[in-house]
């Protein structure tokens, strides 16, 4: 809409709120995806959510004293768009952050581990190989980050930033998860418990995204919530390609996060993914699919080749996902090519058929 970021992140709340309820408001519904019935199911929604919510419908500032997770948990997106939006200023992304947590949750640990962790997964998806001794660093670097930034809840904040440091400690010694977490760590019912978890499943299993969400989610805390943040951070840090294959198959509604994401980058010139889709080699349909893009790209100019061909289809739309490289001074702009691409794709293989591509220059 254009307007600022925390009005809008709450309006946005505020119709995901009737979404919960079953109903429709006629001043909150903005957005398209709040008609989707998928999304008007009663999915065990936050009582502190609703009830901030419900506050803030009646005009009522929300006062509460709740530290629990919903905030953290829905803050992934935060970084993301700072990352799209090419903002290079991380701390007010970081406030950010926290002043969306704090919409619903006002303890200063409902909001401070949302900025920390907004920090880690910005450091995270600026980096295109990240390693676990980096991540450190980068976890290192959102603990300073916060003690700066709230000095006007040292204790709240140093007891966040002890229970992140054992979380780092357990990670490096040999011990039941289990036991690491629910005796160690908590429960993760509250946010800076969640997040410790989510750094130590992630720590301990930097290099296996089906290890670290196993133990993420096996105990008898707040699972669904550590297991969401871990998956936030991991997935910051190896993408989507790294992910095992039968996590992704059957996705709930891919085809509307697909839209989203169009229609982000459409609107706002924002790049709401990191992530790449799997490179399969093995269908049939995609090698005939990928020959033929091949030689359309090959129609437009001999000289042009792709690579990282991936296929993605849904109920509504087909993605064809690739990388197109270029001669050095090449006799078209870049935006002339894209429009090229996009017009012999429409005229091959129809309309539910859409191109998300780079364009490459080879140098050499």
């Amino acid at each position: 809409k254009g307007s600022a970021p925390i009005p809008s992140i709450c309006e946005a709340y505020i119709e995901w709120y009737y979404t919960q309820l079953g109903k429709k408001s006629k001043r909150f519904n903005e957005c398209w995806i709040g008609d989707i019935p998928e999304l008007n199911q009663r999915r065990a929604p936050g009582n502190t959510c609703l009830t901030a919510l419900s506050d803030i419908i009646a005009g009522k500032a929300p006062h509460n004293n709740s530290k629990g997770c919903g905030g953290v948990m829905r803050i992934a997106p935060i970084p993301l768009y700072g990352l799209g939006q090419r903002i290079s200023d991380i701390n007010t992304l970081d406030y950010l952050a926290a002043d969306a947590a704090k919409l619903t949750h006002q303890h200063p640990l409902g909001f401070i581990p949302a900025a920390f962790t907004a920090h880690v997964i910005y450091r995270l998806a600026s980096d295109k190989n990240p390693e676990k001794e980096i991540f450190k660093n980068y976890i290192r670097e959102g603990l300073e980050s916060v003690q700066r930034m709230f000095t006007n809840h040292t204790e709240e904040v140093e007891k966040f930033v002890s229970l992140v440091k054992k979380a780092i400690l357990l990670s490096d010694i040999s011990i039941d998860n289990v036991h690491a977490i629910e005796n160690e760590l908590g429960g993760g019912w509250i946010a800076e418990e969640t997040v410790a978890i989510a750094i130590y499943c992630t720590l301990s299993y930097f290099d296996n995204f089906e290890r670290a969400m196993i133990a993420a989610v096996n105990h008898a805390g707040d699972s669904d919530s550590t297991g969401a943040v871990t998956g936030n951070l991991l997935g910051a840090a190896i993408g989507y390609n790294a992910i095992p294959q039968f996590y992704k198959n059957d996705l709930e509604l891919h085809d509307v996060i697909d839209n989203i994401e169009n229609e982000l980058r459409e609107t706002l010139g924002c790049e709401a993914t990191i992530h790449m889709d799997p490179v399969v080699t093995s269908d049939e349909h995609v090698s005939e699919t990928k020959a033929a893009m091949v030689s359309l790209i090959k129609a437009i100019d001999e000289d042009l080749s792709i690579h990282d061909f991936r296929m993605v289809s849904g109920g509504t739309h087909t993605n064809l996902i690739f990388d197109i490289l270029a001669p050095f001074g090449f006799r078209l702009t870049d935006e002339e090519l894209l429009t090229e691409v996009l017009q012999s794709v429409h005229e091959h293989f129809g309309d539910n058929y859409y191109v998300v591509t780079k364009i490459d220059h080879s140098y050499i």
